[in-house]
């Protein structure tokens, strides 16, 4: 292993890749990492061995699986950079493969947040708006990316129910309950009536009367959980995971919460089932006489 491969390496990620300094940086700390320990083995060739015990001794190190399956991507690139360009020929570490993904538990909000989320009346020009918003993020579990791109046409206030565009574009209809529903006239009819610009069809606008962004919405929610919580633990994505979970909790079928979240793979909605079950075990544990310590 020679370090002038990792001067090219890099040389090319920024000429050719156009990679950001973040991003270079990031590489030549990854590939410099393993470099070192070749060095510090004095051995003369790199092989599975070699890579594996990489792996062992990052892992040794208490890093986390991401952390050491992006290092071994950076030595994938690294080394298929070099075969072909013909720098040098090596399959060794396309042998190794990458750790398995951890899987965090989606983190849901309380009940007792809930209740308080759903009663905050909001404060300034637009409180009804963000009380709308709240409502709808946990009456659909609707991606916060989906729920800015909502028009006007998408939405039926008579029959409840809304046609969201997800991932690949692909449409999905999803009910909603009519205090959902009662929070969105009341919206529509005062403040997005008063301010919206003439132009814009979408159904939530910013100060300006133009579309919201998905980041004024974190802003948003991120504001109304440190009033009422004193933190901004709270994200949009939190309704989406609380949604999931209290579907599956009262009895919901799984296929029928991945239609709702616009899942492509059962596998994604079944993580919910996971934290489904440790609520139950938590309730069974402090409730039921044998199981109290």
């Amino acid at each position: 292993m020679d370090y002038d491969n990792i001067t090219k390496f890099l040389d090319y990620l920024k000429n050719e890749r156009k990679y950001s300094k973040h991003t270079l940086d990031a590489y030549k700390r990854d590939v410099i990492s393993f470099y070192n320990f070749y060095l510090q083995e004095g051995v003369e060739i790199v092989d599975e061995m070699l890579i594996s015990s990489y792996l062992t001794n990052l892992y040794l190190k208490d890093l986390k699986k991401t952390t050491v399956s992006r290092k071994l991507s950076s030595l994938k690139s690294f080394y298929n950079f070099l075969n072909k360009k013909g720098i040098e020929k090596n399959e060794s570490i396309n042998l190794v493969a990458s750790p398995k993904k951890e899987k965090n538990l989606p983190s849901i909000i309380s009940d007792e947040q809930i209740v308080k989320l759903l009663e905050y009346q909001g404060e300034g020009n637009f409180a009804l708006r963000d009380k709308a918003i709240i409502e709808l993020l946990y009456a659909t579990g609707i991606r916060v990316g989906e729920l800015v791109n909502i028009k006007l046409n998408d939405l039926n206030l008579e029959n409840r129910f809304l046609i969201v565009k997800g991932k690949g574009n692909k449409q999905r209809v999803i009910p909603f309950h009519s205090k959902t529903g009662e929070a969105i006239t009341e919206y529509m009819k005062n403040e997005r009536q008063i301010k919206v610009k003439d132009d814009c069809k979408h159904l939530f606008i910013n100060k300006n009367g133009t579309k919201l962004t998905t980041r004024g919405v974190e802003l948003i929610i991120e504001k109304i959980s440190r009033k009422l919580f004193g933190n901004s633990d709270i994200h949009p994505h939190s309704f989406r995971h609380t949604f999931a979970t209290t579907m599956l909790n009262n009895g919901a079928d799984l296929r029928v919460v991945q239609e709702f979240l616009g899942h492509a793979s059962l596998s994604t909605t079944q993580l919910y089932t996971y934290v489904a079950n440790e609520l139950l075990h938590k309730v069974y544990d402090k409730t039921h006489p044998r199981a109290k310590k």
